[in-house]
């Protein structure tokens, strides 16, 4: 469901769940633990990707329909361990969107410190909505930090989906690559973030991303 490689001190956690990258409850767990894991290692970085065409097309819409009560209730409190995983990780993030960015995969690249997302006939954004689906304010306020406070509104409750270029100039992503150049240009970005003194980098960063720990749903 993923795989993990280490190149020098980047950490490269890569989704492999076919046909989408949807987020199970198996893979939402295995995800958070993975992430704690790498961000527990001293000087290292974390670059998060999917596969060609596909980052992460959010939460298993199959399981989540079948789910009784009680495990739809053990899903969403996996999601919420994973995005607190990925919101308190001490290690410098970096999101490698190789493609389709959907819903909770959205918010997971918007939990990373850079997001480069591949130019192509791709689509970055929230639907939950148009699935029935409501989102908390957690996930309106993870998206508000980069987008904007209006922006982020139309883009959870309208379940609006951008393209590459419109998500670089909402400041949902930060950079574009050419296709398959996202992986290269996250190793480009944590080479340069480890290059940086570590201890003030991340005192500084922990510092910026304090509101992100103190988030509820």
């Amino acid at each position: 469901m993923l795989s993990v490689e280490h190149n020098n001190r980047v950490c490269l956690i890569r989704l492999e769940r076919p046909p989408v990258n949807a987020l199970d409850s198996a893979l939402l767990e295995t995800l958070a633990g993975e992430i704690a894991r790498a961000g527990a290692v001293d000087g290292q970085a974390i670059i998060l990707c999917g596969t060609p065409g596909r980052f992460c097309a959010g939460l298993d819409t199959g399981e989540l329909g079948a789910a009784t009560p009680k495990e739809r209730t053990e899903i969403f409190a996996r999601l919420r361990a994973l995005l607190a995983a990925a919101a308190a990780c001490p290690a410098p993030m970096a999101a490698a969107v190789t493609g389709h960015c959907l819903g909770i995969g959205a918010a997971l690249a918007a939990l990373c410190d850079y997001r480069v997302m591949e130019q192509g006939a791709y689509k970055i954004g929230m639907p939950e909505v148009n699935r029935g689906l409501p989102l908390s304010n957690r996930v309106y306020r993870v998206l508000a930090r980069l987008t904007g406070a209006q922006c982020a509104q139309r883009l959870c409750v309208e379940g609006r989906l951008l393209d590459p270029e419109q998500a670089r100039r909402a400041g949902l992503v930060d950079d574009l690559a050419a296709p398959g150049g996202a992986v290269d240009a996250a190793m480009t970005w944590c080479e340069h973030i480890l290059s940086l003194p570590q201890e003030a980098m991340r005192a500084t960063r922990a510092a910026c991303r304090e509101e992100l720990r103190s988030l509820n749903d």
